[in-house]
């Protein structure tokens, strides 16, 4: 019996949102990948969805994902700053203020 056309969990999500991320990720690199159905029970017997590929591929898609988690956690998310010219949040991800296009790390605002 050949069972690499067998669907096994490869990744168990907290939410939709993640499995359907883990599943892009997966597609992208071309492993079939689908995400199972969420079940509710009472709260604390919650049963997020999990990301299912095909046997066959799974050491690839295991691969894969202990890649995208390595980066993940080599590059961490950039801190949020406070602009220094008009005191406004800025992402982390922004160079410059979304405000009044102050760059990050300026000690001299532009005002």
């Amino acid at each position: 019996m050949d069972t690499s056309d067998d669907l096994v969990s490869v990744y168990a999500a907290p939410n939709l949102v993640v499995a359907h991320l883990v599943k892009n990720l997966l597609e992208a690199e071309d492993i079939a990948a689908r995400v199972s159905e969420v079940t509710e029970y009472p709260a604390e017997f919650f049963v997020g969805p999990d990301v299912w590929v095909k046997q066959a591929d799974l050491a690839r898609a295991q691969a894969l994902l202990a890649e995208h988690e390595h980066e993940l956690t080599a590059h961490p998310a950039a801190v949020d700053w406070i602009c220094p010219s008009c005191g406004n949040t800025v992402p982390g991800s922004f160079d410059a203020c979304d405000v009044c296009h102050t760059l990050s790390g300026s000690t001299n605002p532009a005002r």
